[in-house]
């Protein structure tokens, strides 16, 4: 796969895509049930899943550079490893998909300074959009009759 002349973002997607369409992908495509597995935050501090890093992505604000959108990947790879005991799918998918994918992201460029200052500006105007919803304080004066 070449990433040469692709933006950070989309060699962001084709990576989630990759991983997503691996047969060894589905206990990780969404966050882990807890009603199904009620002690896996007793285990697992900071979970991780498919659908939660597609959502990061679509929000072009976590991922600001290649170390950022690796450090969310590993977490998947780490906590089933981690959860898990060797000898189950869950830990040997979890191998396999880490040997899969670490040469496309090794391959990854980082994002361009244009991208870069895009991010500054994404992430100013979402400040300001937010910060114009908020009721303002002080309440109305109101004119005497």
């Amino acid at each position: 796969m070449q990433y040469d002349r692709t933006s950070f973002f989309k060699q962001c997607q084709n990576v989630l895509k990759l991983l997503n369409n691996h047969s060894s992908s589905w206990p990780f495509k969404k966050p882990v049930n807890l009603e199904e597995v009620p002690d896996y935050t007793d285990h697992i501090k900071h979970p991780m899943d498919l659908e939660t890093m597609d959502k990061r992505l679509e929000t072009r604000e976590i991922y600001v550079n290649k170390e950022s959108f690796r450090r969310d990947l590993q977490l998947i790879f780490d906590n089933a490893k981690s959860y898990n005991k060797p000898n189950t799918i869950y830990y040997r998918y979890a191998v396999n998909l880490e040997e899969y994918i670490k040469p496309h992201v090794e391959k990854m460029t980082e994002p361009t300074e244009m991208e870069l200052q895009e991010f500054k500006d994404l992430v100013q105007l979402k400040k300001q959009q937010a910060a114009a919803k908020e009721p303002k304080k002080g309440g109305e004066k109101r004119e005497g009759k």
